[in-house]
């Protein structure tokens, strides 16, 4: 039996897509979810198969379940569902991320392919986790508004985004499109959202969709082999700060051993959570 979650804020849809699934295929073990808090619950209690959410949900949108699926399921296939799709925007995120989505109101047999495709894939999901160029480019798509903290190993970046548009980047010393340059074509990322954008002032000119495409091209010029340049003499570019993970182990160290403290939390710059006591 394949376990597939279900989400959608409306019930009579998602109850007739069950039904529909079902009629098709009886091997298919579907669970259902009003929100994307009560979807992470299902998720903490059951390995998925498959994931098949909607980007626009109650207490818990879409994006932010994305994201929480990408810091704690990255290998999970995911097929997001949308009203405002376009055949030109399908294409677009099918190319550059693997990403598949489907367009509201869906054609049951259409949906079903799909889910078979997705199920019958073995060694590569249809799509592994959710990458930093799909998420952005499903961002601007749904002109959304947020704060997005994007790991990479030791490193840590900001994307402020309001209604779609890049406001500002933050990573290590840099700060604007070069930032967001940098943080783009960083990968397996993790991703962490806040649903409010942190900075007022626009510093970025350009388009979210332009970066990114300026990442692609850039990275890949980066892939290219290295031409032969015995006369070059470039200065070696100094070394990223990976101190920080150390230091917060000293830190919590220090904080487990003070009996005085009964429970602590470390928050970064952007407020974004880094450590807790244990629950």
């Amino acid at each position: 039996m394949k376990r597939i979650l279900l989400v959608d804020d409306e019930l009579p849809f998602l109850k007739s897509l069950k039904d529909g699934l079902l009629a098709m295929r009886k091997d298919l073990d579907l669970h259902l979810a009003g929100d994307g808090q009560e979807a992470v619950q299902h998720l903490r209690q059951h390995p998925f198969d498959l994931l098949v959410t909607d980007l626009k949900l109650p207490v818990m949108d879409g994006f932010q379940l994305l994201a929480h699926v990408s810091r704690h399921y990255p290998n999970l296939p995911v097929i997001v569902m949308t009203a405002f799709g376009t055949p030109e925007i399908e294409e677009r995120l099918s190319r550059y991320s693997g990403l598949h989505y489907l367009e509201k109101p869906l054609d049951i047999d259409h949906f079903a392919k799909t889910i078979e495709q997705a199920l019958k894939t073995e060694g590569r999901s249809y799509i592994q986790g959710i990458s930093l160029p799909t998420f952005l480019q499903l961002v601007v798509m749904e002109k959304k508004t947020c704060t997005l903290k994007v790991t990479c190993d030791n490193r840590s970046g900001y994307l402020f985004i309001r209604g779609g548009e890049l406001v500002d980047a933050l990573a290590d010393d840099q700060e604007g499109e070069s930032a967001a340059l940098d943080i783009i074509t960083w990968p397996e990322t993790v991703i962490e959202m806040d649903p409010v954008c942190r900075r007022q002032t626009k510093s970025v000119k350009s388009s979210l969709e332009f970066l990114l495409m300026e990442a692609f091209r850039l990275q890949d010029e980066a892939n290219k082999p290295p031409e032969a340049d015995p006369s070059s003499d470039r200065p070696t570019p100094p070394l990223r700060n990976d101190q920080q993970p150390a230091l917060l182990d000293q830190l919590e160290n220090r904080l487990k051993n003070l009996q005085e403290i009964q429970e602590y939390a470390i928050f970064d710059r952007q407020n974004f959570l880094e450590r807790h006591s244990p629950l």
